[in-house]
């Protein structure tokens, strides 16, 4: 496995390869790609895998820049080369089939049907004319009867009903210019038969049955019916039993009521309410202001003493610096620390090439189109697929 990952771009990158399975899982760890010479060329091993087909992306520091596919058989690439298809059993097969013309198709058509001599129209017609003189002449006269001709009784049978006019949804047809009559027998025998049902002097004098008379005659009557009350019970055994529940009348209610005394010995009197009235008048009704008064009155007659010497000379210790001060220290560390840093030509170029590429220089501005990028002293090309873009410097 060598030299499998190939990718093109612009020379002296450093590019690294990734192989990615169908299912998106990397297969091993990433290539590095070394460039071939200077030409912009730069290849790496595939990685350990199973046979299949892998996507690779090519990188340059960290940023997606190419991508392609390859098909491994496990141990190599698969090429066309390496496809190779033995076509001997498909030309043997059609080499055994028959190889017929259409003139010779339709020989063998004729020939076959020469050999099965099926009968022709005429032969048909002679075999079949007489078929009903065969089959009748088959059976005893007796049993036979020839069809009847029934088209003129058809015919005549389509010519009354023709007459019939219907007319919207009237199922009831007449022919047409003929009347509908009807007699006082036709009448009178289309009438329903009422002689069965009852008259009014009939229901007049429908007698109601008895519950006796109801009971004989379905076969059952009531034995026992004593515990039920009537009406006419239930009334006075309601007023015998309030005269026996004897309850007060308001008259006695009231006088039972007035001989109720209750003790009140224990409760305030008006005196009591007005004592505890005059009391709660005679407290102080203080204000908040009246509150913060106090206050003050007593922090004023307190004496407090606070030494405040050794805050103020730890105050006084400090260094008191301007900002003046502190930039003469600040110049005076950085020019003992030596800081200066000298760059090549070539590494000030790179940095102000760098400056313009990001449109960061003031006076020379970076044009962007889809296909290129320019500014001063540069000049790039960016060309695109389905999922990265490649940017080429030409100048």
């Amino acid at each position: 496995m060598a030299g499998e990952l190939n990718f093109v771009s612009a020379s002296g990158l450093t590019v690294t390869a990734r192989v990615f399975s169908t299912a998106g899982a990397q297969q091993g760890g990433d290539v590095a790609c070394a460039e071939v010479g200077t030409n912009g060329l730069y290849t790496g091993d595939m990685p350990t895998a199973a046979a299949g087909r892998y996507s690779v992306v090519f990188y340059s520091a960290s940023a997606p820049v190419g991508g392609g596919s390859i098909d491994w058989d496990g141990s190599a690439e698969i090429t066309l080369a390496d496809v190779s298809v033995d076509l001997t059993p498909v030309t043997t097969a059609i080499s055994g089939l028959n190889d017929l013309s259409q003139a010779q198709a339709q020989t063998a058509a004729a020939a076959a049907l020469t050999a099965y001599d099926p009968p022709t129209n005429a032969e048909l017609t002679a075999a079949t004319s007489n078929l009903d003189a065969t089959v009748s002449s088959r059976l005893p006269t007796t049993d036979y009867t020839a069809p009847v001709d029934v088209s003129g009784d058809v015919s005549a049978i389509r010519a009354t009903t023709d007459q019939l006019n219907f007319s919207g949804g009237d199922v009831v047809a007449t022919l047409d210019g003929e009347a509908v009559t009807t007699d006082a027998a036709s009448r009178t025998a289309s009438q329903s038969d009422l002689t069965g049902l009852a008259t009014t002097a009939d229901l007049a004098n429908l007698t109601i049955p008895t519950t006796a008379e109801i009971a004989a005659a379905v076969g059952y009557a009531p034995t026992d019916l004593t515990g039920i009350a009537r009406t006419t019970e239930l009334q006075p055994a309601a007023a015998a039993a309030l005269a026996a529940y004897d309850p007060p009348t308001k008259a006695e209610l009231d006088a039972g009521l007035g001989s109720v005394t209750v003790d009140t010995s224990g409760l305030a009197t008006q005196a009591n309410v007005t004592a505890i009235q005059a009391s709660i008048a005679a407290l102080n009704d203080i204000s908040a202001a009246d509150v913060r008064g106090e206050v003050d009155a007593s922090i004023a007659a307190t004496s407090i003493s606070v030494n405040l010497t050794p805050v103020t000379d730890a105050i006084d210790g400090l260094n008191d610096l301007s900002t003046t001060d502190v930039r003469t220290e600040v110049d005076a560390g950085l020019s003992a620390a030596n800081l200066t840093v000298s760059l090549t030509a070539a590494d000030a170029t790179r940095l102000q090439e760098i400056h313009r590429i990001h449109g960061l220089e003031s006076g020379a501005p970076l044009v962007v189109t889809d296909t290129s990028r320019t500014t001063t002293g540069i000049a790039q090309t960016i060309v695109e697929n389905a999922t990265t873009a490649t940017v080429t410097r030409t100048t």
